[in-house]
C-alpha cells in the first residue's frame, strides 16, 4: 500500500525563528544602540554613586538649578545615580550583545558559503535581502537562456557563482571579492568586545564625589584600600596679558601613609595610579571674610545654615562656579552675596564680585570686584577678604573602558571598510512567464551597490535582447 503524502499547508511559524529574525533585523540593533547611547549621555550629566560613603546625589539635587531639577524623583527611581548596580542597564547591554551575536553568525554563514562556493540548497532568509538594491526585468527569452547569459557575465567579471535549488526557477548566487564579506563578522566581533568592556566597567567601576581640597588635604582612594592622594599645590596659569589659560593640580599618591609618587592632574590629563584616575574637572574660589566697623570693632558674620550668632571669620566655598554664597552681617542687618565670573575683569582673569542686597532682595549693588585678596571699604564698614582658588577633582575607576573604546573603534573601522569595499554578493532569480521570463537582480548593500545592480541588469538586458 502506497504512503499518502499529506497536503502541504501553510508554513509553521517557529518561535525561535521569529526571535532570531527580530534580533537580526538592523532596526532592532539601531534601536537598542540608540537607547544605550541616550542613557550613557543622560548618566554623564549626573553624579555616579557606587562606593559606600560616597553619595553625591543628594548634594547634587540640592544645588542643581538646571532643567534636570524637575525630574529628580524620576532620576532616583531609575537608579541613574547607581548605573553599575542597575539591572536594567545590564539587561540592555545583554540585548545589544545578543543582537551582535545573531548578526555575526548570519554574516559568518554568508561569508563561509560565498567563500567556499558551496551549492546552496535554499536561499537563506537574510535581512539584507529585504533592503538590497533591486532591479526587475522582463525579457523575451527562456529561463535557461537567462541562466546561460548570466553565468557567462559573472565569469567575465571573475565572480564565483552557485546554483540555488528552488523549484522551477533559475536562481544564482554569485560572489565577487568574497573575502571582503568577512569584514562584517570581524566588525561585529570587535563590537562584542566593546560591549564586554562596558559590562566590566558597569560591574566593577565607580566614580567618587567632587572633591575641593585645600593644600595638604588627603582623600582616600576607593574603599578597602590603603591608597590615598594628597593635594600639594594648585596652579592657575596665566599668559603674558594676564588671562587664564590653564589650571593644574600637583598631587602625591600615598600608600599606607607613605609617599608613593608625585603626579600632575590637568584638564584632559588625569593623574593615574593602578587604573584609578584623578581628574581635574574644574576649579572654584574660596573666600575668607572678616568685617570691622570704622572704629576698628570686629563685627560678626554669618552664613546660611551656620549655627550661633555668627563668627569673626567665615569661609565661603563655592559648590560650583554658578553658586552664589550669601553672607549676613547681623549687627548691621546687611546682606552680601558673592558671584564668581571666569572672565570677571577687562583683562579676562577670573574675579569674585561682591554684591550688597537691598530692599528685601529686590535689588543688589556691586560693591567690589576682587582679583586677589584685599580690603573693601563701605562707608563705616571694612571687609578683609582673602581670596584663593581650589581645584575640583574627582576620583574614578573604570576597568575595561580602554578595551571598550578599542573594540568600538575597530568595529566602526571594519564596518566603514565593509561599506566602502564591499564583497559583491549578487542574487539573480529568473521565473518563467508567458512569452518570456521575469528576472530579479539584487546585490549586497554597500557603497555603489545600486549602481552595480543597475549596470549588471542593463548588461544582461542588452545580451538577451541581442538574441531577437
Amino acid at each position: 500500500m502506497a504512503d499518502e503524502n499529506p497536503a502541504p499547508g501553510p508554513p509553521r511559524l517557529e518561535p525561535m525563528s521569529v526571535v532570531w529574525h527580530a534580533f537580526a533585523a538592523p532596526q532592532t540593533l539601531l534601536a537598542l544602540m540608540a537607547v544605550a547611547v541616550l542613557i550613557l549621555a543622560a548618566v554623564g550629566l549626573v553624579p555616579h554613586d557606587s562606593l559606600e560613603g560616597l553619595n553625591e546625589s543628594e548634594s547634587w539635587l540640592t544645588v542643581e538649578r538646571g532643567p534636570l531639577s524637575r525630574y529628580t524623583d524620576l532620576l532616583l527611581a531609575l537608579g541613574l545615580f547607581d548605573l553599575a548596580g542597575s539591572v536594567w542597564f545590564r539587561l540592555l547591554l545583554a540585548l545589544v550583545a545578543l543582537a551582535f551575536v545573531v548578526r555575526m553568525i548570519d554574516a559568518i554563514d554568508l561569508a563561509w558559503r560565498a567563500g567556499r562556493r558551496r551549492e546552496w540548497s535554499a536561499l537563506p532568509d537574510l535581512p539584507w535581502l529585504h533592503t538590497a538594491p533591486q532591479v526587475d526585468l522582463a525579457v523575451p527569452v527562456s529561463c535557461d537562456r537567462v541562466w546561460e547569459v548570466s553565468t557567462g557575465l559573472l565569469e567575465e567579471e571573475g565572480c564565483d557563482w552557485a546554483d540555488v535549488e528552488e523549484g522551477d526557477t533559475c536562481e544564482i548566487v554569485a560572489a565577487c571579492h568574497p573575502r571582503r564579506l568577512w569584514l562584517r563578522p570581524v566588525a561585529y566581533a570587535a563590537l562584542l568586545v566593546a560591549i564586554a568592556g562596558l559590562w566590566v566597567a558597569a560591574t566593577w567601576g565607580w566614580q567618587g564625589e567632587a572633591w575641593q581640597p585645600l593644600p595638604l588635604e588627603i582623600q582616600a582612594v576607593g574603599r578597602d584600600t590603603a591608597d590615598a592622594v594628597r593635594l600639594d599645590a594648585f596652579d592657575l596659569r596665566v599668559n603674558a596679558r594676564g588671562q587664564l589659560v590653564d589650571y593644574r593640580s600637583r598631587v602625591t599618591w600615598l600608600r599606607e601613609g607613605a609617599e608613593l609618587q608625585p603626579d600632575l592632574a590637568g584638564i584632559g590629563q588625569p593623574a593615574r595610579l593602578d587604573g584609578v584616575a584623578l581628574r581635574q574637572i574644574s576649579y572654584a574660589p574660596v573666600v575668607r571674610m572678616r568685617a570691622e566697623s570704622g572704629d576698628g570693632r570686629v563685627l560678626l558674620l554669618q552664613m546660611p545654615g551656620q549655627p550661633g550668632q555668627g563668627r569673626e571669620v567665615v569661609t565661603a566655598r563655592f559648590v560650583s562656579l554658578d553658586d552664589q554664597p550669601l553672607v549676613f552681617l547681623p549687627q548691621r542687618e546687611r546682606f552680601f552675596t558673592l558671584v564668581f565670573e571666569e572672565a570677571g575683569c577687562a583683562a579676562g582673569f577670573p574675579a569674585v564680585h561682591i554684591y550688597e542686597i537691598e530692599q528685601g532682595g529686590q535689588q543688589r549693588n556691586k560693591v567690589a570686584a576682587l582679583l586677589d585678596s584685599g580690603q573693601v571699604t563701605l562707608d563705616d564698614l571694612v571687609l578683609d577678604v582673602e581670596l584663593s582658588y581650589v581645584p575640583v577633582l574627582r576620583l574614578d575607576y573604570w576597568p575595561g573602558m580602554s578595551v571598550a573604546f578599542a573594540g568600538a573603534g575597530a568595529g566602526l573601522l571594519a564596518l566603514v571598510a565593509a561599506w566602502l569595499l564591499p564583497g559583491r554578493l549578487l542574487w539573480l532569480c529568473a521565473v518563467p512567464r508567458t512569452g518570456g521570463t521575469r528576472v530579479e537582480v539584487r546585490a549586497w548593500p554597500g557603497a555603489r551597490a545600486g549602481r552595480y545592480v543597475r549596470s549588471f541588469a542593463a548588461l544582461l538586458d542588452e545580451k538577451v535582447g541581442s538574441d531577437d
